[in-house]
């Protein structure tokens, strides 16, 4: 690893596992070169510190010994690192990010059933959305401006339906467009329902609406939501269904 220091000289702390620090002042316009063991142990940067390094400034009052004060000023860091192809294998592996990285490695668990991905769902998703509606709808106000110039684009009194529709922010894009918009977070369908837009709660694989009773369908930024790729590709057939 390559370090080059531009601007005000700074002090690097390299903090050993076993405690051992070694503090180093790297002079302005400097090039540190980190290799072995100091390339991956635990560093510190201290932008202002009390160093046994540099000229002294101002008065220190309490009793410092040898210490001095470095005067803070701006620092810009370059870090220059070469990149593995493949695990490393350093002799260092306590210390070594990729080694314990590989140590604590674990396979990652999914639901195994309808009724796991379900619950999964309901608990960090459905109520998750339930206590944060109000904030979630105060920073959700503007529109992509992609998913304006589509529902434009439709021809005068579609039937549209926002799957997934949260606080309604695209149920109004349009007057030439009847929109019904529909969410699982009741907090989010009242929020619609204050804007006198048409919304109800439902979940997005199970829509109360008929068979090809709407001219387009938009789902924004809900999909993801779904745990499985199974219930994921459902709510795409659900969408699908509704199309004339």
């Amino acid at each position: 690893i390559i370090s080059l220091s531009l601007g005000a000289e700074i002090v690097m702390d390299f903090k050993h596992p076993d405690g051992h620090t070694v503090a180093i002042m790297l002079p302005r316009c400097s090039l540190l070169v980190m290799a072995g063991e100091s390339r991956i142990t635990p560093r510190k940067f201290d932008v202002i510190q009390a160093s046994e390094f540099g000229q002294k400034v101002g008065t220190i009052t309490a009793d410092a010994g040898d210490l001095t004060l470095n005067r803070r000023e701006t620092r810009t860091s370059f870090t220059f690192r070469k990149v593995r192809r493949s695990p490393c294998n350093c002799i260092y592996p306590s210390a070594c990010d990729s080694q314990k990285g590989q140590q604590r490695q674990i396979q990652p668990s999914f639901p195994h059933s309808e009724t796991e991905a379900s619950k999964l769902e309901q608990e960090y998703v459905h109520k998750v959305y339930e206590e944060i509606a109000t904030h979630f709808s105060s920073t959700r106000h503007s529109p992509w401006p992609r998913i304006v110039e589509f529902l434009r684009s439709l021809p005068k009194g579609s039937i549209v339906a926002d799957v997934g529709c949260g606080n309604g922010k695209y149920l109004g894009v349009s007057e030439d467009l009847y929109m019904v918009g529909c969410d699982r977070s009741r907090n989010l369908v009242d929020i619609c329902g204050e804007k006198d837009y048409q919304a109800l709660v439902c979940d997005a694989l199970a829509v109360p609406m008929r068979s090809g009773c709407c001219d387009a369908c938009i789902s924004i930024a809900v999909i993801h939501h779904f745990s499985t790729a199974e219930r994921r590709l459902a709510t795409i057939r659900e969408l699908a269904r509704l199309l004339r």
